[in-house]
């Protein structure tokens, strides 16, 4: 399961709920008959990845300081002219996956082609990333500022709940999660990410 965050670089960006009547122009998803079981399709898109004729030609690699722990490393396809006249999409893909797992190469394709600055982050560790980090595999949330701490358990209460320590963690039910809240929101988003909550590599870098 991939995860979408959509950011904003100024006001005149457009809320989660205006992308919603987005969605409806989208038909529903018919598989040709040989592709209708979904294990198949897994094995094939793994095989035999998509080829884009849209959508970003190059990325650049953009380091993002997780406080005192290390960080993690986002490709990033900037839209031509001011960044902050396009809003940004983050999305973060799947256990095992990294950011150049085929599902999210595909969905940054189309992001960027609809206008989006796509960022595709890489998991703690995932990607090549083990050597920027002291720390084992972690896709935990308490390296996210507080606010977005917050933000995440209102938008998402059924997925997440309050650890011990205070920080969002998976809510685990008898070996399952609820996935409403992601079902239920506009490109499984819940709320907008203000990327100005989190340090700039710049900044870190010279502090470091």
């Amino acid at each position: 399961m991939s995860t979408i965050f959509f950011s904003v670089m100024d006001r005149a960006s457009p809320t989660p709920q205006e992308l919603s009547g987005l969605i409806r122009s989208f038909p529903p998803f018919r598989p040709p008959a040989v592709l209708r079981n979904p294990h198949v399709q897994t094995v094939i898109a793994s095989r035999k990845p998509r080829r884009f004729r849209y959508g970003w030609t190059r990325s650049e690699a953009m380091e993002i300081r997780l406080e005192k722990d290390g960080s993690i490393l986002v490709e990033v396809s900037w839209q031509p002219g001011e960044r902050r006249d396009a809003p940004a999409l983050f999305l973060l893909h799947g256990l095992e996956g990294s950011a150049a797992s085929h599902y999210l190469l595909g969905m940054s394709k189309k992001a960027y082609a609809a206008g989006f600055h796509a960022l595709r982050v890489n998991t703690r560790n995932c990607g090549g990333t083990e050597h920027m980090t002291p720390t084992l595999y972690n896709a935990g949330l308490s390296q996210f500022p507080k606010a977005v701490q917050e933000q995440i358990l209102k938008g998402y209460g059924d997925l997440y709940r309050r650890s011990e320590a205070g920080w969002p963690t998976l809510d685990i039910k008898d070996g399952k999660i609820r996935i409403g809240s992601i079902n239920e929101a506009p490109f499984a988003v819940r709320f907008l990410l203000d990327v100005t909550q989190f340090t700039p590599a710049e900044k870190w870098r010279a502090e470091g």
